[in-house]
């Protein structure tokens, strides 16, 4: 028997025997035939103990006292052990003369406490007096006896923990005692309703204790606190072990308490085996696996993920715990995310299995992970050597040297596995990227600029040119570049680290406008400014270029601190002569200013971004157009933005109504204003209008007068406000202060925030449509011309040096795949072999069609003459999809429907209307064909009352496509609508398995997702961001996608319910497949570099917990970014094409499937770009794909291969698109989330409430759930 449980018998063996013969033997002190009699009697057993009890509390109150008081004295000295030591020592002979540090005598002192602690709980109420004495002794006790364990005593724990089930016992059994005791004091007295009462309190005891010895006592079996304290040097190890196990268990079941656990040891980091640290924060406790010792096949790893051929268990007994799932079953596994581990290679073997009961499959749902399916396989943590931790600072790798866990760094982004793809002809480019070379030992010296009072961005650049013209020798006659806002960036170290300068300026103090309509300056004053710079480091570019050469490990991170100096001085000289918007540049140099309407207008610029490629930095040059507002007076601004204003100027006493009110004050809202009736600097952001008319406003003055406005600006500047009749500006949220809005202004250099009309979006469109030749004339002639960033004097005192010509690269052109199509129920292989790679369905039908019989069509306005073509619509609509496959009925269920057009103002007549309709059709329609006579924002609430209401599928039109009614319209509509209902337009005639033999197979089925996060418009402070996921249903031709939507908090980007969503797709597909999917596809659309890792690790993590939904389930995971929103052009190149027939060319777009995976790629991590589409108008943008993590292993030909081949399967047209489908059917669903919120009736709500808060958004509103009828249909297309 092991010594710690000869010690727990003695523990109590010496409790019960104190209990029985110190107290029961005083208090029911007599001849042993009474003490029969009392338990042959246990009616009055509660009222003996009433008498007797409190007659011995004298006798205890004197036990406490010399038995515990002056035990702790002799404690304190250790009278005994010394005068041992002292016999000892003479008849014991031992070479080491270091005294033996005694260990805690637990067996003898817990019982002594525990006693005390009964005689606490008994006597409370019955002798209160005893409580002082008791309590000195535990002062004392405290007192000395953790000086005892920090001086005295050895610190050994074997068999601390399992004592604790002995003091449960213990308390347990002093607590029913007491019970016992007070209701026989309440009977003896006669308190009947008390003893009534107290009669609970015993059985709720009782079975309080029941439930704590089913719920905790496996653990005290199974790891007793020694197990978590153990020796110095592997505390935290087995606090970790502890943790984790009680996280099986349920103990504590939030982050914060096992939080609490790890502070109250006094470190913030835990580490396990290889001592790798493991950050609070990122401790995950969701269901699932534990991701840092299970491999994919669910074999248990050491955290370096190499096999462990020696995985002992280091638990006190092994087979306590293999029996405890017998007494409290597990709950299922958890993912502990240390440091967000990357999963593990599949291929790699272990010996220690999880073993999972094999579920039963014979329902059509996935099998889940639960209690019952899992048992837990034993954990080893050893204790780290001296190689294991210098391997804690360097990344751990995995197959093929790629990382798997770092110490700095959460997550590393999956590195390129090739040298490049290799299929298909090469073709010749340019691409838009400038090649920077940079001096690495230049040194670059960050200074803090603090400026007070704080000036604009503007006034903060004339402060900074006039501050290096009048202090070049504080300066050390250096020419430093700027950011108008902090930061400053010099090639030279300044005289001292900390200057404090002053500078005055002429600042314009007013701005009117002249006959012409130009602004003009009035006057100027001087304003002083006070400038303290304070060095805050120093750094060179060594790190940086060993970064661009790979010289590195793949760990390190992008140095970016010297790569963004490097961004800031070569946009130092452009932003001083153009008008900064972003990472965008304008100026009207480029080719003026251009009216689009609605008091806006567009200007030409240049985007500019340093990057790192593999060629080393480069600059990245694009031309840019965007909207402003005009800057002119607020009147005029007016009558051009909203359309029942134009007549302002002719009707001066015009008023506005509500809904007018509230439109004129969207327009204003954020735009910045200055005012003409007075000299000043100073800039307002309009906040909102006054409720009150001009003519109504009175306002307080500083002396607490009464003042109407109109009579104050008539007073005080002389000026008679005109339009009386409408609101002031308010331009405070704290207190009133109104501007008229004719004395107002609009600043200039505004961009437009508002949402552009349909025609404001067409001119701009147009402006920035330039074609190949076009576009790169102009980047080529901002890189040398007077505004681009080598326009000034910092290439030269950076040491730089810019290249002022594109970058050239080869590129390849991916074959397209041959298609499949339908005719007359037999298969037709088509290989699309134009130059822009569409196909047509003259001849053919498509894939595959649906049948749709019961179908209605409703009308909203429209003229005579155009509800008049309904009929013959229908007959033509029908004929088309007969021609193309697709099984429409000729007749609807009941006559066309005609409602006038303000019908979609009202939301509940329009449900009302749609319900009928629906009801006509038995509760059984299939199709809801819209015909419009305009874009109607009532769009929405269509859409939303369809899908979510009725269950209907529903197709829009305009009336004026009706009246075109061309072949092509109509194959477009009818495509959709077979989209819609279940059908598909082409799929591959050679399946992904086929084109890709390595990876995917035809009986292992793969499913593609795609995700993607709408926001709202910029200047709703109010609304949700709408998060969407879609995932493809049928395998191996992967083109029917299912989708989820959610809303969730105002501008966030991480999808906060994936793990949900991903889980109920998973769900479908098993419905739809049979099988869970083998491997798991994830495009990502939306998401900026800035946030690359913060999506990789929070979303990647719920796709893996979504899996572990299912038991033993855990697929490699391929995680792509999809980017369109970038400004990489590629051309062709012309020194390849001298004729007049390679001119001709490039007029041209690069063909579909051009793909560039080398030079202008990043340096390290696994991304190419692939314009899967023909540019039919302006220069192609080509989709930029980054994969940050890929479990699947994809060479680049193969992931190029799969997703140009996917371009080819969008259901909607006959041609590739531009974005890997799963990504743009997310964006689609995610869209119809947002026209979910946009009803008419809370547009309005919205508007009127957004402006009262913009700091603390309100709780996100849920979208309404889909019908079960069109959830699983691609009603989003």
């Amino acid at each position: 028997m092991a010594l710690s449980d000869i010690e727990k018998s003695a523990c109590n063996k010496v409790l019960w025997f104190t209990i029985w013969n110190v107290f029961f033997a005083n208090v029911l002190s007599g001849s042993a035939l009474y003490l029969i009699n009392i338990i042959l009697d246990p009616k009055n057993i509660p009222a003996k103990l009433a008498v007797a009890v409190p007659a011995q509390a004298s006798f205890f109150i004197a036990y406490v006292v010399t038995s515990g008081w002056t035990g702790v004295s002799s404690e304190l000295f250790r009278v005994i052990p010394f005068i041992f030591s002292l016999i000892r020592k003479p008849f014991v002979k031992s070479e080491d003369d270091d005294i033996e540090v005694p260990s805690i005598p637990y067996h003898k002192e817990i019982p002594k406490i525990l006693f005390f602690g009964l005689l606490g709980i008994t006597y409370f109420f019955l002798a209160p007096l005893i409580l002082a004495f008791l309590l000195v002794y535990l002062c004392l006790g405290y007192i000395i006896f953790r000086n005892q364990f920090l001086n005295v005593y050895a610190p050994k724990y074997e068999t601390a923990g399992k004592f604790w089930p002995i003091v449960h016992n213990s308390m347990i059994f002093s607590l029913v005692l007491m019970h016992a005791i007070a209701i026989g004091i309440f009977t003896v007295k006669k308190l009947s309703i008390a003893s009534t009462l107290i009669f609970p309190l015993p059985v709720l005891t009782l079975l309080f204790n029941e439930y704590c010895r089913k719920r905790f006592l496996p653990i005290f079996i199974a790891y007793s606190a020694e197990e978590t304290k153990g020796q110095k040097n592997w505390g935290k190890q087995y606090l970790m072990v502890y943790i984790v196990s009680s996280c099986y268990l349920e103990i504590w079941t939030s982050e914060k308490e096992i939080e609490w656990i790890l502070l109250s040891h006094q470190f913030n980091t835990l580490q396990i085996g290889t001592a790798l640290p493991v950050p609070l924060s990122l401790l995950k406790f969701e269901a699932g696996y534990w991701s840092a010792f299970h491999d994919a096949e669910g074999s248990i790893l050491d955290v370096t993920g190499n096999e462990n051929p020696t995985w002992q268990p280091r638990f006190s007994n092994q087979n306590q715990y293999q029996s405890y799932p017998a007494l409290l079953p597990l709950p299922p596994p958890i993912p502990l995310q240390l440091t967000a581990t990357p999963p593990l290679p599949q291929n790699q073997s272990c010996r220690s299995k999880t073993h999972l009961h094999k579920p039963s499959w014979k329902q059509n749902n996935p099998p889940r992970a639960t209690s019952s399916d899992t048992q837990v396989s034993v954990l080893t943590v050893l204790p780290a050597s001296e190689d294991t931790q210098r391997r804690a600072s360097s990344p751990l790798r995995g197959e093929n040297g790629r990382k798997v866990m770092g110490a700095t760094q959460a997550l590393v982004a999956a590195r390129r596995p090739d040298s490049g793809g290799v299929e298909g002809p090469v073709i010749s480019l340019l691409a838009n990227h400038f090649l920077v070379q940079f001096d690495s030992l230049q040194r670059i010296f960050h200074y803090d600029v603090e400026i007070s009072p704080n000036p604009s961005k503007e006034v903060a650049r004339m402060i900074k040119r006039k501050l290096v013209e009048e202090n070049s020798v504080e300066l050390s006659g250096a020419l430093p570049a700027f950011d108008g806002r902090k930061n400053l960036y010099s090639p030279v170290e300044f005289q001292n680290d900390r200057l404090e300068l002053f500078i005055s300026l002429p600042i314009p103090t007013s701005k009117s406008l002249s006959p012409s309509g130009d602004l003009q300056e009035k006057h100027r004053q001087l304003k002083l400014f006070r400038i303290n710079i304070k060095l805050v480091s120093k750094f060179d570019g060594k790190e940086l270029n060993s970064y661009l050469s790979k010289e590195g490990d793949d760990w390190i991170p992008l140095p970016q601190d010297y790569l963004h100096a490097l961004d800031i001085v070569l946009r130092e000289s452009p932003t001083e002569k153009c008008l900064p918007v972003g990472r965008s540049l304008y100026s009207s140099s480029m080719g003026g200013t251009k009216d689009i309407g609605g008091g806006a207008v567009g200007l030409r610029g240049f985007f500019q971004s340093l990057r790192p490629t593999q060629q080393g930095l480069a600059l990245n040059v694009d031309f840019s157009v965007t909207a402003f507002h005009e800057s002119i007076g607020i009147i005029p601004y007016l009558q051009k933005r909203v359309e029942f204003l134009r007549d302002l100027s002719q009707r001066k006493t015009r008023g506005l109504t509500g809904e007018e009110r509230k439109e004129v004050e969207k327009a204003l809202k954020n735009i910045r204003v200055f005012v003409r009736h007075r000299a000043t600097v100073q800039r307002y952001r309009v906040h909102s209008l006054t409720e009150e008319t001009t003519e109504n406003l009175w306002f307080e003055d500083r002396d607490g007068k009464i003042l109407r406005l109109v009579n104050y600006f008539k007073d005080h500047y002389g000026y008679d406000i005109q339009f009386r009749n409408l609101p002031c500006l308010q331009i405070s949220r704290s207190k009133p202060c109104y501007l008229p809005m004719e004395l107002c202004m609009i600043c200039e250099g505004q961009k437009f925030l508002g949402k552009l009309s349909d025609d404001q979006t067409a001119r701009i469109l147009k402006m920035g449509c330039q074609r190949p030749r076009e576009r790169k004339a102009i980047i080529d002639g901002v890189m040398r011309g007077a505004v681009g960033p080598t326009s000034g004097s910092q290439e030269r005192e950076f040491k730089l040096h810019v290249s002022r010509e594109m970058t050239r690269l080869n590129g390849r052109v991916l074959q397209p795949p041959k298609l499949k199509l339908g005719e007359g129920g037999h298969v037709r292989d088509l290989i699309p072999s134009r130059h822009d790679r569409q196909w047509n369905l003259l001849d053919s039908h498509v894939f595959e069609g649906t049948c749709i019989e019961r179908w209605a069509l409703i009308s909203f306005g429209g003229t005579p003459d155009q509800k008049s073509n309904i009929p013959r619509f229908i007959i033509q609509l029908s004929q088309r999809c007969e021609q193309l496959g697709i099984l429409l009925n000729k007749n609807t269920i009941m006559s066309p429907q005609f409602e006038p057009i303000q019908l979609l103002n009202n939301v509940s007549l329009l449900e009302s209307k749609l319900k009928k309709i629906h009801t006509a059709a038995l509760n059984n329609l299939q199709l809801l064909i819209c015909i419009m006579e305009r874009k109607h924002k009532g769009y929405a609430d269509l859409k939303r009352i369809a899908e979510t209401s009725i269950g209907v599928v529903s197709q829009c039109c305009l009336y004026q496509n009706l009246g075109k009614s061309s072949s092509q319209f109509l194959a477009n509509l009818a495509l959709k609508i077979n989209a819609k209902m279940g059908g598909c337009t082409v799929a591959l005639y050679n399946s992904l398995p086929s084109q890709i033999p390595r990876l995917l197979r035809p009986d292992e089925p793969v499913i593609f997702m795609g995700a993607d996060v709408t926001h709202p418009h910029p200047l709703d402070d109010f609304s949700p961001s709408i998060a969407a996921v879609v995932g493809s249903m049928n395998w191996p031709a992967a083109n029917k996608y299912v989708s989820r939507m959610r809303s969730q908090t105002h501008r966030q980007e991480i999808i906060q319910d994936l793990g949900a969503m991903v889980g109920e797709i998973l769900d479908d597909f098993y419905q739809q497949v049979s099988k869970l999917p083998k491997r798991i596809i994830f495009f990502r659309d939306g998401v900026s570099e800035t946030q690359f890792y913060k999506v990789l690790q929070e979303e990647l993590q719920a796709i893996r917990v979504a899996c572990c939904r299912f038991p033993n389930y855990r697929p490699p995971i391929t995680f792509a970014v999809v980017q369109k929103r970038h400004h990489t052009r590629l051309f062709r190149n012309e020194s390849n094409h001298p004729s007049s027939t390679g001119n001709q060319l490039l007029e041209e777009n690069i063909p579909p499937g051009t793909v560039v995976d080398a030079v202008i790629t990043h340096p390290r991590e696994f991304d190419f770009y692939l314009c899967s589409h023909w540019g039919v108008k302006g220069t192609s943008r080509p989709t930029h794909y980054h994969i940050l993590w890929d479990e699947n292993h994809f060479t680049s030909d193969e992931v190029q291969k799969l997703v140009y081949s996917l371009c080819y399967t969008f259901v909607r047209c006959t041609k590739p698109v531009s974005l890997v489908p799963p990504a743009y059917y997310a964006h689609l669903a995610a869209y119809r989330g947002r026209l979910y919120l946009e009803r008419s009736e809370f547009t309005t709500f919205t508007s009127s409430t957004c402006a009262l808060s913009r700091a603390a958004p309100p709780k996100t509103t849920p979208l309404p759930k889909l019908s079960e009828n069109v959830k699983k249909l691609m009603f989003y297309c």
